[in-house]
């Protein structure tokens, strides 16, 4: 009880060496300042400490014990306080018999106002000491009986923790890695990565057919089916971010187009969250077993949720090759070069269908320079494009490893969320229980310890 006490009350006496008298071993006295303390903060510290104690011990006199804050602020109030209350009418010494007995009954009578059962007065004198011995024999049976309690109900505490023992085990087995590399692996084929990260592949390629390629022909490219648009997961491009596209719907809505996980591929999911409340449950009793296989295996419907909405969230974007814009502007300069030299050409041969004169033809050695751009303009344009298409497959893998690691990490949250994490709690509620039972089987000697 001293922790919660304000700071001027936490310097508990030291005992005595050798104690003296009744058995008083365990009491902790606290002198609060009067009741008619003038001072406001010696009134909210007395009412603080008043709601902790166990016993309440009232000093009055003579002269005061009719006060009516006493009586109305103080011990009317506490009345139905769970606490012994005991009265001690001090200066006793002061008073005649018949007056100490007239006083006493009076008080008596106040008391049984203010609400209290059989109330307790024991008159003391400090000038010579009478009562005393009784007041000290009253607090030695006040702090017997309450030891005695409190040794029943640690008795109590034990023999049941003793007996809720048995339902725990003496440790919790531990997660490693491993199942969760597994249940990772097995989750990205359930949720389809495997089919995503090969359209993010084919779709790089398309791509760099579209904006390397040919200009005259890759229109032919950019008329071939998105596959990321074909399972509902089409990438937009950045320039378009302020708009709303169609995966920012997705990604609120949670929902792909991808085809549903093959037989082989749940029951993968199966076997592997099985095998992670087989691993978590090890050595545990029964009832903690089936709680952790639970917890290692939510329903179907909500991990798959969890999973389309990892996929549709997570980002396919990435910036664009800046070789893409290098080869583009010089596909368009070899195929304007080309059409330059056809162009040529035409012109010549229509000068000589209509018989008019000509200017004489440039040459390079024995070619024209026309024949030269037309052919050179092709000839390159196509070389650049075997270019290109050897580019794109490289880093369309590098695209796809991207991407495929960005999937990974959303499927790991996942796996982390929905099925190490209440495994986890379900171990951590086992280890708590566990202390906190080794703990109630210990025995405590009269201080709690």
């Amino acid at each position: 009880m001293i922790g919660p006490l304000p700071a001027p009350l936490q310097r508990p006496a030291t005992p005595p060496a050798s104690p003296v008298g009744p058995d008083l071993n365990g009491l902790v006295l606290l002198d609060l300042p009067d009741f008619d303390s003038l001072a406001g903060a010696h009134r909210v510290e007395a009412d603080r400490v008043l709601d902790q104690v166990d016993v309440f011990i009232w000093v009055t006199d003579p002269q005061k014990y009719a006060d009516a804050r006493l009586h109305e602020d103080y011990i009317a109030r506490l009345s139905a306080h769970d606490a012994v209350t005991i009265t001690i009418l001090n200066q006793a010494d002061r008073l005649g018999p018949a007056g100490l007995a007239a006083c006493r009954a009076d008080l008596i009578r106040l008391l049984t106002a203010d609400g209290l059962a059989d109330p307790e007065v024991i008159a003391t004198s400090a000038r010579d000491g009478s009562g005393v011995d009784d007041l000290l024999h009253r607090m030695s049976v006040v702090v017997a009986g309450h030891h005695a309690a409190v040794k029943r109900l640690d008795s109590d505490l034990r023999s049941a923790a003793t007996a809720l023992r048995p339902g725990v085990a003496d440790s919790e087995p531990t997660l490693d890695g491993s199942a969760d590399a597994e249940l990772v692996a097995a989750l990205s084929r359930a949720a389809g990565i495997p089919v995503i990260v090969d359209a993010v592949e084919r779709e790089f390629r398309r791509e760099t057919a579209v904006v390397t390629g040919w200009p005259v022909t890759r229109w032919v490219s950019a008329l071939r089916p998105d596959p990321l648009r074909r399972i509902g997961l089409g990438k937009d491009r950045p320039e378009h971010a302020r708009a709303i596209s169609q995966s920012d719907v997705r990604s609120v809505l949670g929902r792909s187009s991808l085809p549903p996980a093959t037989p082989a591929a749940r029951s993968a999911v199966a076997l592997s969250t099985r095998t992670l409340g087989d691993r978590a449950g090890r050595e545990l009793p029964q009832a903690w077993t089936d709680e952790v296989t639970d917890a290692a295996m939510p329903p179907g419907a909500d991990l798959a949720d969890a999973l389309d909405q990892a996929v549709v969230s997570t980002s396919l974007r990435a910036r664009d090759p800046r070789w893409w814009t290098l080869c583009g502007v010089l596909q368009f300069i070899l195929a304007i070069t080309a059409a330059v030299g056809l162009g040529w050409l035409i012109v010549l041969m229509v000068l000589g269908w209509l018989q008019l004169p000509t200017v004489g033809t440039p040459r390079l050695g024995p070619l024209p320079y026309p024949s030269l751009l037309l052919v050179g303009g092709l000839l390159a344009g196509y070389l650049m494009s075997l270019l290109t298409r050897a580019l794109g497959r490289v880093s369309s893998r590098r695209r796809k490893a991207l991407v495929a690691g960005r999937l990974r990490e959303s499927v790991q949250q996942v796996v982390r969320e929905r099925l190490i994490s209440p495994v986890q709690e379900v171990l951590d509620r086992h280890r708590m229980t566990r202390e906190y039972l080794d703990q109630a089987r210990k025995p405590r000697d009269r201080a709690g310890n």
